[in-house]
C-alpha cells in the first residue's frame, strides 16, 4: 500500500516482542534446566546422563534467542517476497552447520555443542543482514515510486 513506514514500525516491533519472548524462555530453560531434566532422568538407568543433558538443556535455552529472530527474519523475507532469498539463506546455513558439525565430531561433543550455537548466530546474523536490505530496499523503491507520481 506505499507505506513504509507501517512496514518498517511492524518490523521493528516483531523484533523486539520477538526478542522479549525469547530472552523469557531463554532465561526459564537456563535457570529451570536441572529440575527439568530430572523429568527425564529419574530412573537409575537415566540417571547418568542428567548432567550432560542439563547441560546441552541450557545451551539450546541460549541459541533460543538466535533461532527466535532468525524465523522472524526469514519471515520478514517471506513477506516481502523474497522468498528465495529466505530459502538460500536457510540452505546455506544448514550447509554451514553440516561442515561445522563434522568438523567438531572429531574433536568432542563440547565442540559440536559449540558449533550449534555458533552455527545459530551465523544464521541469525545473514538472516537479519539480509532481511535488514530488503527493508531498506522496500523503503527506497517505494520512496522513488511517490516522487515520480
Amino acid at each position: 500500500a506505499g507505506r513504509t513506514a507501517d512496514a518498517k514500525d511492524g518490523f521493528l516491533y516483531t523484533v523486539r516482542l520477538t526478542t522479549l519472548i525469547c530472552i523469557g524462555l531463554s532465561l526459564f530453560l537456563i535457570v529451570f534446566a536441572d529440575p527439568l531434566m530430572y523429568l527425564f532422568t529419574y530412573s537409575d538407568e537415566m540417571a547418568d546422563l542428567h548432567d550432560g543433558l542439563t547441560r546441552v538443556l541450557r545451551m539450546y535455552g541460549f541459541i533460543t534467542l538466535f533461532a527466535g529472530l532468525s524465523e522472524t527474519f526469514s519471515s520478514v523475507l517471506q513477506s516481502l517476497r523474497k522468498a528465495m532469498t529466505a530459502t538460500i539463506m536457510i540452505i546455506i546455513r544448514e550447509l554451514v552447520f553440516i561442515a561445522m558439525y563434522w568438523y567438531a565430531s572429531t574433536i568432542s561433543m563440547e565442540a559440536i555443542y559449540h558449533s550449534m550455537v555458533a552455527g545459530m548466530f551465523l544464521g541469525l546474523i545473514l538472516m537479519g543482514v539480509f532481511a535488514a536490505r530488503a527493508i531498506m530496499k522496500m523503503n527506497t523503491n517505494c520512496s522513488q515510486e511517490n516522487i515520480s507520481n
